[in-house]
């Protein structure tokens, strides 16, 4: 990453550089070509960005004669959250945070309260089924059934997601 302060505009490579500034550079750019040109690495600095938290990267400032990247930190929104959740998890994390949660004895008498072809299938699924998904109709209609709004489900699912038992 480069920076140009006379203009504040960044760079994220010697590409960017060549069509961003009016200068006719040689094929090879080299520091002094860029210093010469008012234009400066930026050292990147990993931001610290905590638990449901996003890095937006911000303005590079001098310190000590060295361009350093900052960084802006905010909550995530619900949308950069759910992206960031698994699409599936192993069936049997699913049921232990459903055990935790106290919720596994509700979730057995829906599946057992099921009837026909489709209560077989639903109960062949959670029976056997080594993952479980996000994305299945039984997981969404269960998570409704028993109660968890989508945020609660979030929340269950990152658990589930976490779990190395």
């Amino acid at each position: 990453m480069y920076i140009h302060p006379a203009s504040q505009t960044v760079f994220a490579d010697h590409s960017e550089i060549r069509s961003g500034l009016n200068v006719l550079f040689s094929d090879v750019i080299t520091d002094e070509d860029l210093a010469y040109h008012g234009v400066f690495p930026v050292a990147q600095v990993d931001p610290a960005a905590g638990p449901g938290q996003v890095a937006v990267p911000g303005m590079p400032v001098q310190l000590d004669g060295e361009w350093m990247q900052t960084w802006t930190l905010r909550d995530e929104t619900p949308e950069e959250a759910a992206a960031k959740i698994a699409e599936s998890v192993p069936m049997l994390n699913l049921q232990l945070v459903l055990i935790e949660d106290a919720k596994l004895d509700t979730v057995q008498a829906i599946l057992d309260s099921m009837t026909g072809a489709d209560g077989a299938k639903a109960r062949a699924y959670w029976a056997k089924a080594l993952t479980a998904r996000r994305d299945n109709y039984l997981v969404a209609q269960l998570w409704q059934a028993i109660g968890y709004d989508e945020a609660g489900f979030n929340a269950a699912w990152a658990r589930a997601a976490a779990l190395n038992p």
